[in-house]
């Protein structure tokens, strides 16, 4: 509630889509494009919380500000029991109105509200530098209710660490990204002149 009844600066509208504007059209100028691939689950362990039959089919077009302008965080590269480990991270930023319209209002997903932890992000600094991101966790609270409202998400993401999911996105550079650095590889065993039957 506003102290003076007389000047209300948490629900007056306008004022509220002047800086959701504002803020949409800054990250347009200063932000990246990137492809928000948001995952389909197969079949979620409850306990857990992992699906490894998960893929990713869906790639949408979408400007986010990189705010981890000097350089990837985290770890970076390390030697772990289970092999090279790769902990690059980075914070983005994304409208919530734009969020809306151009992934919300077009993905198969209905139940979707906002982005979410587990989807990836598709961002290519040029062309030899092209990486999958995924979410770690999405912040909706990012600036504390300008004017009584939140504009927009921080995400967290995280260097993709493949686990033999499908990426088959319709959009040939993320596919080439997902394929170079997946762990996982196909056998034809009938190519090789085996017979008989054969399941994954």
């Amino acid at each position: 509630m506003p102290v003076n009844s007389y000047f209300n600066h948490t629900k007056v509208v306008s004022e509220q889509d002047v800086v959701q504007d504002l803020i949409d059209e800054s990250i347009a100028i200063y932000g990246h494009s990137v492809h928000y691939v948001p995952r389909n689950d197969a079949n979620i362990d409850a306990f857990l919380g992992e699906d490894p039959l998960s893929n990713f089919t869906e790639a949408f077009e979408i400007e986010m500000y990189v705010k981890s302008f000097d350089g990837f965080q985290g770890q970076s590269e390390f030697v772990g029991k289970f092999g090279l480990h790769i902990e690059d991270q980075m914070y983005l930023t994304v409208s919530q109105r734009r969020f809306r319209n151009s992934v919300m209002s077009q993905t198969a997903i209905t139940a979707m509200k906002r982005p979410r932890g587990g989807d990836l992000i598709y961002i290519e600094m040029d062309a030899d530098n092209r990486f999958l991101f995924n979410i770690r966790f999405v912040e909706n609270k990012e600036t504390l209710f300008t004017l009584g409202k939140l504009y927009t998400y921080e995400l967290k993401c995280e260097m993709f660490n493949f686990s033999n999911e499908g990426v088959t996105t319709g959009v040939d550079d993320i596919n080439e990204v997902a394929n170079k650095f997946a762990y996982t590889i196909n056998l034809d065993m009938k190519a090789a002149g085996g017979s008989g039957d054969y399941s994954k």
